[in-house]
């Protein structure tokens, strides 16, 4: 009876200790939940959702430092969430805004950066697909790669401090009405592939490098003046601009690469 009594008390308090772990486990799991509309970016980035999922989320990015970066929409913290935010703030002492960060939002419309923001990393708000409005900080000086793809933006003022668009940074913007490239002295691969509201651009006198396909698909542009600097057009550079009746190219071009102007009529030179 005694030995009956041991086994008893040995599985009562084996069922005990599964229910406080159980118990504990649970309370880990609601606090996390509630914590899902803030948290931190390491020692010193703070990150608050402020509105509710009905009327849409801002999010709000305060501290100092560089966000993370992203490979995986899993390690995002606030993905769960990523097509309730309509706004995204981003303040005073943020230096740099991490690769993905807002990958494939559907919901984003406006954006506001502070004059401290340096970066925005590689399809940091690649697919935005409602995004209309950005304000880029004066200090910003790099934007990566395919940062704004597939987005809704209709005009981009870029400061001064930005001299070099990367690859497919507005692939595919097809509202994007107007940009200005006068400090701009380097243009990436397909950087405004099908932009096709895009028109009447202004390329820097300082101009250097216009890689393949630029200005591909980009069917309101009618003129372009070269500047001196600039050697070669490369490869499909202008194809299918077709609403471009004039460009101006300089002597000092000593190369037009195949198909730099493939399907482009009426063009006087």
């Amino acid at each position: 009876m005694k030995k009956l009594f041991s086994r008893c008390s040995w599985l009562i308090t084996v069922l005990i200790c599964l229910g406080i772990l159980f118990s504990v486990k649970t309370f880990a799991k609601d606090s996390a939940a509630d914590d899902s509309l803030s948290g931190s970016l390491g020692k010193n980035i703070t990150w608050t959702l402020e509105g509710s999922s009905d009327s849409g989320y801002t999010i709000r990015i305060s501290g100092s430092g560089d966000t993370p970066d992203y490979d995986y929409t899993s390690d995002i913290p606030w993905y769960s969430h990523i097509n309730e935010i309509k706004s995204v703030i981003v303040e005073d002492g943020i230096t740099g805004l991490g690769k993905s960060s807002f990958y494939k939002s559907t919901s984003i419309q406006s954006v506001k950066l502070a004059d401290s923001v340096r970066s925005i990393g590689e399809m940091c708000f690649f697919r935005n697909g409602s995004l209309e409005k950005i304000e880029l900080g004066n200090g910003l000086t790099s934007i990566g790669e395919a940062a704004f793809s597939v987005s809704n933006l209709k005009k981009v003022s870029l400061p001064i401090g930005i001299t070099h668009i990367e690859s497919d940074t507005f692939y595919g913007c097809k509202q994007l009405e107007s940009i200005n490239l006068e400090h701009v002295k380097s243009i990436g691969r397909k950087a405004f592939y099908i932009c096709s509201n895009l028109s009447g651009i202004h390329l820097s006198t300082d101009l250097q490098q216009l890689e393949y396909a630029a200005f591909r698909g980009c069917s309101s542009i009618d003129k372009v003046n070269i500047g001196s600097k600039l050697s070669e057009l490369s490869e499909q550079v202008f194809a299918e601009c077709s609403s471009l009746k004039e460009i101006y190219i300089p002597d000092n071009i000593t190369a037009i690469q195949r198909g730099a102007f493939i399907n482009v009529l009426l063009l006087d030179r």
